[in-house]
C-alpha cells in the first residue's frame, strides 16, 4: 500500500494498529518465535522484530527521506505480564518519531508531561508546519519549548477539565 500510495504524486498517509502485545497474554503470529518461557515476551519480541524490519524496509523506499514515521503507544500494560512489581508511574508510553523535521533539544525529547491531545501538533510539528503559539486546540506542539496542558496546570485538573459535560461538544461532535 505504501508502495501504491507513493507513487500518486501527493502526500500520503497510512495509519496501522498492531494488537498483538494486548491482553491476555499477547497473539502469537505465524511470525513468532519461542526463544523465553513467557507467551508475551515472545510476542513483545516478535513485534519488536517486525517493526524493525518494517523501518529497515522503509529505509531502502525511494520516499523515506521526506516521510515522517511516528511509532505511537496508547497506554501502559493493563495485566501484570512481563511488568509484576513495577509501578505503574514506571511505566511509561513508547513515542518516537523518524525523520521528523525538527531535532530539539535533548530535555524538549524525553520526560515531558503530555496527554494525547498534543499528538496531533507534534506530528504536523514533526512534518515541518509551525502553528500560532505552538497548539492546536488543547494539544501543544511538544517539539516546542511551550509547555503543554499537563505541564501547566497538572495531570489531575486537566483530567478533572476536560471529563465535565459539554452541551457544545455533544450538540457538534457526538
Amino acid at each position: 500500500e505504501l508502495t501504491r500510495m507513493s507513487k500518486l504524486g501527493q502526500p500520503f498517509n497510512l495509519t496501522m494498529l498492531t494488537v498483538d502485545m494486548h491482553h491476555v497474554d499477547g497473539w502469537i503470529c505465524d511470525e513468532c518465535g519461542d526463544e523465553y518461557p513467557e507467551r508475551l515476551a515472545n510476542v513483545v519480541a516478535c513485534a519488536d522484530r517486525l517493526a524493525f524490519e518494517f523501518i529497515e524496509w522503509c529505509k531502502e523506499q525511494p520516499w523515506y527521506e521526506d516521510t515522517v514515521i511516528v511509532i505511537q503507544g496508547d497506554h501502559p500494560r493493563m495485566d501484570k505480564s512481563l511488568v509484576d512489581g513495577v509501578e505503574r508511574y514506571d511505566r511509561t508510553v513508547y513515542n518516537c518519531f523518524v525523520n521528523a523535521a525538527v531535532n530539539p533539544d535533548h530535555e524538549r525529547k524525553i520526560n515531558r508531561e503530555f496527554t494525547t491531545m498534543d499528538m496531533y501538533p507534534t506530528i504536523l510539528g514533526a512534518m515541518g508546519f509551525t502553528m500560532p503559539g505552538n497548539r492546536l486546540g488543547l494539544g501543544t506542539n511538544l517539539f516546542s519549548d511551550t509547555p503543554t496542558l499537563a505541564e501547566q496546570l497538572g495531570f489531575d485538573y486537566v483530567n478533572d477539565e476536560t471529563a465535565k459535560y459539554s452541551s457544545y461538544f455533544i450538540r457538534e461532535f457526538s
